[in-house]
């Protein structure tokens, strides 16, 4: 009996020390538990996410990312930008913690761990196949009326408001425009 015991802790803790590292290829929406069909929020393209465990068609998420002051429904991919990883409804329910905090500026950063429920969809293993595919479209389309910009020449907060004023000019999808816009801002200078 204490050895099944002793075998089966093992297996879980090694299981839960090596949660699979993802990343979301299209918006993902979140919910507030596992049988949950109302949206509480959404994981934006480019996220990395742990997964945890998978329950049918959802699957129990880890995000690690940064916040601002008291606000804990904007989950930043980096202290001080404004690329966003994720969102949540001012109802939305899901397990927070403070990892770190940064007191430096006006309002305290806040490095945190969001867990979460998501649909078990729209995950890949490899980043790069994102970032290829955004620079891709990013050349391919920013580069027919003007020389397209290096993503190095603007700022993460910059790039949403570049890329806001050139989408309505091209063929590009909502999907796709989120894509390079996560694409531009983190390769961006900053």
């Amino acid at each position: 009996m204490k050895k099944s015991f002793l075998l089966i802790s093992l297996l879980f803790l090694f299981t839960s020390l090596h949660a699979k590292v993802q990343y979301v290829e299209k918006t993902i929406q979140a919910y507030s538990n596992q049988a949950d069909t109302k949206l509480s929020g959404k994981i934006l393209t480019t996220t990395p996410l742990e997964v945890l465990k998978v329950e049918g068609d959802k699957a129990l998420t880890k995000i690690t990312g940064w916040n601002q002051g008291s606000l804990k429904r904007i989950v930043y991919f980096s202290k001080g930008t404004r690329i966003i990883s994720a969102a949540f409804s001012k109802k939305a329910q899901y397990k927070y913690k403070v990892l770190e905090t940064d007191a430096t500026g006006k309002e305290p950063w806040h490095k945190v761990e969001i867990t979460t429920w998501i649909e078990n969809k729209n995950l890949i293993d490899d980043i790069d196949v994102l970032f290829v595919k955004a620079k891709n479209i990013l050349e391919t389309n920013c580069g027919l009326c003007h020389a397209a910009h290096p993503t190095h020449e603007f700022s993460a907060n910059q790039w949403p408001a570049v890329i806001k004023g050139m989408a309505p000019r091209t063929p590009l999808t909502k999907d796709e425009i989120l894509l390079i816009s996560q694409y531009a801002q983190k390769h961006s200078k900053d």
